[in-house]
């Protein structure tokens, strides 16, 4: 996975061991809930460290995905969303946020 810090503003990406996708899934089964046609997703993103890097995470899941509703939890880290489980690509979304720099922890 990538993994970036936050100082000032600046982030800093670095290559680290990738993350298996049966983590990635278990993690959201065990944190999901279904919601009005809807399952809500929680994701544990370890390296968002400021507002700047919530805001990059919600332009990434609109413009990549179409998820307008989520919300990050900067000092549990905790990314929360809601999406159909038939347009849900989860393993994408998660590849997405780890090659933008904010990888999905177990």
């Amino acid at each position: 996975n990538t993994f970036a810090s936050c100082k000032d503003g600046e982030h800093k990406v670095s290559k680290k061991s990738s993350e298996t996708s049966r983590a990635i899934a278990a993690t959201v089964a065990s944190n999901s809930k279904a919601l009005n046609n809807k399952t809500q997703i929680q994701f544990h993103i370890e390296k968002v460290s400021c507002g700047s890097c919530a805001s990059k995470i919600s332009k990434i899941l609109k413009k990549d995905f179409d998820i307008t509703d989520s919300s990050m939890d900067i000092p549990t880290k905790t990314l929360t969303f809601s999406c159909k489980p038939s347009s849900c690509p989860l393993g994408k979304i998660s590849a997405s946020l780890a090659k933008a720099g904010y990888p999905v922890s177990e």
